[in-house]
C-alpha cells in the first residue's frame, strides 16, 4: 500500500492496513435474503439536532447500501457498563 496521506486513518493510527484482496478473504458482512435490513440503535439521550443527524444517517445508509434502514427506539445508556465506555481525549464519551 502507498504511504497514507495526512488526515487518513493509517496516517493517525499505527496499523499495518490491508489491501482490498485481504479484506475480501475475511468474508465481510454482506446482504443476503435474510440479512437485508440495517438497524440503527440510538443509545442515550439526543436533542433535536442530534435526532436529525440520526435520521439523515439512516437516509444516507439506505441510499448508499440500497438496503432498508430502521431506527430502533432509544435505549438508556446505563445498560453499558463503565468498563465498556470509551472516553475521548477531551473527556467526552
Amino acid at each position: 500500500m502507498a504511504k497514507p496521506e495526512t488526515g487518513e486513518w493509517l496516517d493517525q493510527h499505527q496499523e499495518a492496513g490491508q489491501t482490498f484482496s485481504q479484506y475480501k478473504r475475511f468474508s465481510p458482512v454482506s446482504p443476503t435474503d435474510t440479512r437485508k435490513v440495517i438497524y440503527l440503535q440510538p443509545i442515550g439521550k439526543f436533542d433535536t439536532t442530534q435526532q436529525a443527524h440520526i435520521k439523515y444517517t439512516s437516509e444516507y445508509l439506505h441510499l448508499f447500501f440500497g438496503l432498508k434502514t430502521i431506527i430502533l427506539p432509544n435505549i438508556q445508556d446505563d445498560i453499558i457498563p463503565d468498563t465498556a465506555r470509551r472516553m475521548g481525549s477531551m473527556g467526552n464519551e
